[in-house]
């Protein structure tokens, strides 16, 4: 037990927040006095606390990044169990975030992207490289179970199919698209005749990059190699609604289009 040095009653240690550096590692006014202290003095601690930080910003940040360094598994463990232990609220609240400041985080983003391009390029292309085999390897291994999906999906949805067929047809007339089969040579070997999303090279067909639904063309700077699964999967999806960020990144370079 303990004596609080504001009200004077005597409380249980767990009602005192800690203190390293008072001999029993506690703090000398129990924790409701100190939350009533701050409350009436909010003003004054802010200022206090505002003016210690400006003074002492170099060296706070030396010492949270030696801690950070020196702590490193720690830190690691305790997030860990804390995101495991809180895990529903968290995404909750990430949720809630994403959506109250969806401008704010695309403008960041976008801002992110243009003064680090060449880095990210390079990031995500080394990854493609050293992830290449592993893609191509699931999307080998998982072939018969989409191939099954995009099947039940057309004879389910028959109407769909025939409808998006007439739409498209009449649309490219509407483009005046102008592909040609030296054109289509010229995508095949700049793909290496495999799928550009899944390194397949079965079922090959060319795919309209930016969609056709949206007013662009195939042409040489908008047409990728994708196999049929690959090609039903993105459908009239926008390139970086269907491929990573690093994919999408190496191959905006491939087309020279970034």
């Amino acid at each position: 037990m303990k004596i609080c040095c504001k009200c004077k009653v005597e409380k249980d240690f767990s009602e005192f927040s800690k203190r390293r550096s008072n001999k029993d590692g506690l703090r000398y006014e129990c924790k409701v006095c100190d939350s009533k202290y701050r409350l009436d003095n909010k003003e004054k601690i802010d200022k206090r606390s505002a003016k210690y930080y400006l003074e002492n910003k170099e060296k706070r940040a030396e010492y949270y990044a030696k801690y950070r360094l020196d702590n490193k598994e720690k830190r690691a463990e305790y997030y860990a169990k804390y995101y495991l232990d809180n895990k529903e609220k968290i995404v909750e609240k990430g949720a809630k975030y994403r959506k109250e400041n969806k401008e704010k985080i695309a403008e960041k983003g976008a801002k992110y992207y243009l003064d680090n391009k060449e880095k990210i390029a390079e990031k995500g292309a080394k990854y493609y490289l050293e992830n290449k085999e592993k893609k191509a390897k699931y999307r080998l291994d998982n072939k018969e179970k989409k191939a099954e999906y995009n099947a039940k999906y057309q004879k389910n949805n028959p109407e769909k199919i025939r409808a998006s067929s007439r739409k498209r047809r009449a649309m490219k007339q509407s483009l005046n698209e102008n592909y040609t089969k030296e054109d289509e040579a010229f995508t095949r070997d700049l793909f290496e005749h495999r799928c550009y999303n899944c390194e397949s090279k079965e079922d090959l067909c060319i795919d309209h990059h930016k969609p056709l639904s949206k007013g662009y063309p195939l042409n040489r700077k908008n047409a990728v190699l994708l196999c049929k699964s690959c090609n039903s999967s993105k459908g009239n999806k926008a390139p970086e609604d269907f491929y990573k960020f690093w994919n999408l990144t190496f191959l905006q370079m491939k087309l020279g289009n970034n």
